[in-house]
């Protein structure tokens, strides 16, 4: 997110220290002016535009009747508890927060407010990798979270998107958000700024900085999603967001909506169960492409057989690359988390496999 903010009026030590800590923010971009002057105030917003205004008390109070009518609803009254200001219709920020409540709460009112979409000027550079498995069990989201962290680690801007009914991927982020991947197809569906509903809604882990959103609420979600709102989402984040990879965990309805979205994917990594149910699955989905004529999917793919238990695996089965059993993989952390060892042999093999991709 990137808000333009003025702010002035009441404590200046407060306020020097609210821009000092607001510029080291990890995950929204404050463009910030200070003004010391109460009469400056009609000068900065007749040559400036400001997404919020954030005011003391007493300069609100003057400012009152003076305001042009379009900037009211961007004022932002700070208070240090109950105001004797009547603040009917005015925004709050309480001052005496955490500096992470402070940027949620001005995250939210820009958020509320803007109607504009946020395009970056570094728009463009999307590559999306796609991973499928047409067994259940393969590890595939394993992989897929593997894939997005090795990104993550080069520097880059990465979103991870899970497609599948029953994901397990929120044990393993820590962030936390009240929205999930059902508000944002909702917002999909109903508004036309996409990247800013995203950025909005989606959480940042704490640990690896990826970008994801919350599990859908139910499948039911998931499937009355039509593919076709995917594609249009799809184009249209490679042509204007600022990400550099989007990771996608895809479900298993490989001839429903997963076909055509694969086929949109970059690179695509198929990772196969290194057993006989595996091996089977496999073949049935090779002469489904077969029969479907759609053998080009193949093209730019990886294809990772999982060996899931110790000395399971299907010799038959021909892939780029064999993952060994590795119990050294996820280390549990407590309360029901997992984090991944990027010092497994596991985690070293796909992150060598990704790492020109």
């Amino acid at each position: 997110m990137r808000c333009r903010l003025l702010i002035g009026g009441g404590d200046q030590e407060y306020n020097d220290r609210l821009i000092e800590n607001l510029v080291l923010s990890r995950e929204n971009q404050f463009e910030m002016t200070m003004f010391k002057k109460k009469d400056n105030l009609e000068a900065y917003l007749n040559s400036n535009h400001y997404d919020l205004i954030l005011l003391g008390e007493e300069l609100m109070i003057l400012t009152e009747g003076r305001m042009p009518k379009e900037m009211e609803e961007h004022m932002v009254l700070m208070v240090e508890g109950h105001s004797g200001y009547n603040l009917q219709g005015i925004h709050t920020l309480f001052k005496y927060q955490s500096i992470k409540e402070i940027e949620s709460t001005i995250k939210n009112l820009f958020m509320e407010l803007t109607t504009k979409e946020w395009v970056s000027q570094k728009k463009g550079i999307l590559k999306l990798i796609g991973c499928y498995s047409p067994a259940g069990g393969s590890g595939n989201t394993t992989v897929a979270q593997i894939i997005a962290a090795s990104k993550a680690n080069q520097g880059y801007k990465v979103l991870f998107l899970s497609l599948e009914s029953f994901p397990s991927y929120h044990i393993t982020y820590q962030g936390t958000s009240s929205d999930n991947l059902s508000d944002y197809m909702l917002h999909i569906m109903s508004k036309s700024n996409w990247i800013m509903g995203l950025e909005k809604m989606k959480c940042v882990d704490s640990v690896s900085g990826i970008h994801y959103l919350m599990p859908a609420v139910s499948e039911g979600d998931l499937s009355g999603f039509e593919a076709n709102r995917w594609l249009t989402w799809i184009d249209y984040m490679i042509e204007k967001s600022d990400y550099d990879y989007m990771v996608i965990d895809f479900a298993q309805d490989f001839l429903g909506k997963t076909l055509e979205l694969i086929k949109k994917c970059h690179h695509k990594v198929f990772n196969v169960r290194g057993d006989a149910k595996g091996y089977k699955k496999w073949l049935v989905f090779l002469e489904d492409l077969n029969r479907l004529s759609e053998e080009q999917i193949l093209k730019d793919k990886l294809v990772v057989v999982n060996q899931i238990l110790p000395k399971s695996i299907y010799n038959r089965i021909e892939g780029d690359v064999t993952l060994n059993f590795d119990d050294s993989l996820i280390r549990e952390i407590g309360e029901g988390r997992i984090l991944f060892n990027s010092q497994s042999s596991v985690y070293g093999k796909i992150e060598r496999l990704m790492r020109h991709v």
